[in-house]
């Protein structure tokens, strides 16, 4: 009884949860994307700057060879100022090798080996990285060409540090933005919840306080109607007010109805049913209805679907659909109903042909005291029934929705998780057993 009475806390509470969680990820967007801005634009700062620092260099030690160095000066005054390693070679023999005086023998060879190797501008050796500029010199002798090799190693590694900090940075923000928004959206929905809390309360309590005072209005009527044997005027005054009485009535016990099942307090007694049977010995009662009204019943019922269900909620939600779909089918129209079981949802359907329901419309319809804005559907219902039967259907954790093509249809889709053939037989032994139990102790 504990865990039904939490999962239909849940059910009721699942339209404001919502409600914050879309807060908080507004919040979270909204803080996220102006901190990835920010720190997008400082690593990009960061990157152009070390881009241009290491370009310059390269740039810088090629103009200084050409105008210091090469042919004719055979490197006697060649000195650039930059960092960079200078590789020259000349008909494929190096003929220069500068600045490789801080890496081994061996790492050096690598350098020179993968450096007069490589087509790309961008290589690593070990834990090491370089960039690489090469030109060749318009020579009349010589098939001469020049690497800058810049080590940016050092700079490499304050990037990738960068990266990491941000990316820290951006992840703990993420949390706290989402924490903020959270408390925030809490704080906002407080007073709507409270606000809707209240109004399911005044519901109950008014259907509750008029449902006596009604009682009685009728039953003093009726008892006036009785001692009027003769006065025919007055007795039709009193006809049309207990004829009010009785819609008023209705609309309380809908009300009541409602506020039932919407309450955290409701407790469904639920037992396994062999829905598919249920579902048809509930139709076969409507059949007559059908027949009447010159109205085709058609019915696509897979054999035993099996489902553990309140019966009396049950009954209140196919009631609901099935009266909804002989008030709007169309003259000599069609109804059907349909379940079937699909891995482990089942699948309830009911529909009717008929003038449909506009997308305006599907929108808002299941909502309290929602109805078509047409004069008929004025007449038909006060708009509870529909709520009603969501409220049914979130008792049973499932999923109700409406789908209509105006001028040809109307069908509700009622999708409920069901058991797997297992979970079935289990159930079905531990209540043979309970049984077994019981006689035993009788």
């Amino acid at each position: 009884m504990n865990n039904e009475k939490e999962q239909t806390s849940e059910n009721k509470s699942e339209l404001f949860n919502d409600l914050k969680y879309k807060f908080m990820i507004i919040c979270s967007a909204i803080g996220t994307g102006i901190l990835l801005l920010i720190l997008t634009v400082i690593f990009c700062v960061a990157y152009a700057n070390m881009t241009k620092t290491v370009t310059d260099s390269l740039n810088h030690t090629i103009e200084d060879y050409k105008t210091s160095g090469g042919f004719g000066h055979e490197f006697a005054t060649f000195g650039t100022i930059t960092n960079c390693i200078v590789i020259v070679e000349r008909n494929n023999v190096v003929v220069e090798k500068k600045r490789l005086e801080p890496y081994t023998a061996e790492e050096q060879a690598q350098i020179i080996n993968n450096v007069l190797n490589t087509s790309k501008d961008k290589i690593k050796i070990g834990s090491r990285h370089f960039w690489i500029k090469k030109t060749t010199i318009d020579n009349p002798i010589y098939d001469e060409t020049i690497y800058a090799v810049y080590d940016y190693s050092a700079e490499y590694r304050a990037i990738i540090t960068l990266v990491i900090a941000f990316s820290s940075v951006a992840l703990i923000c993420i949390w706290l933005f989402a924490l903020l928004g959270w408390l925030f959206a809490r704080k906002a929905v407080q007073p709507v919840e409270k606000a809707f809390n209240n109004q399911k309360e005044l519901v109950a309590n008014v259907s509750h306080e008029l449902k006596t005072p009604l009682t009685v209005i009728a039953t003093d009527l009726n008892l006036i109607n009785d001692a009027l044997s003769e006065n025919t005027e007055a007795k039709k005054w009193i006809n049309s007010s207990n004829l009010q009485i009785d819609k008023m009535n209705h609309l309380v016990y809908e009300m009541l109805e409602l506020s039932k099942f919407q309450s955290e307090f409701y407790k469904p007694d639920k037992k396994l049913i062999n829905l598919s049977e249920y579902l048809e010995s509930t139709l076969l009662s409507f059949e007559a209805t059908c027949f009447e009204k010159n109205i085709t019943l058609e019915t696509k019922i897979e054999n035993d679907i099996y489902f553990m269900a309140d019966t009396a909620s049950l009954d209140k939600l196919l009631s609901i659909l099935c009266d909804n779909a002989i008030k709007y089918v169309n003259v000599g129209g069609k109804i059907r109903a349909g379940l079937e079981r699909n891995k482990k949802t089942i699948k309830l359907t009911v529909s009717n042909t008929g003038d449909g329901i506009t997308e305006e419309n599907l929108t808002h319809i299941f909502e309290r005291f929602y109805k078509v804005t047409n004069e008929e559907s004025e007449k038909k219902s006060f708009g509870l029934g529909l709520s009603i039967a969501k409220s049914i259907v979130d008792t049973m954790n499932g999923k109700i929705e409406c789908k209509s093509e105006s001028g040809k249809y109307t069908m509700f889709v009622i999708t409920l998780n069901g058991e797997t053939k297992k979970e079935k037989e289990r159930k079905r032994r531990t209540n043979k057993s309970t049984d077994a139990e019981k006689s035993s102790n009788n």
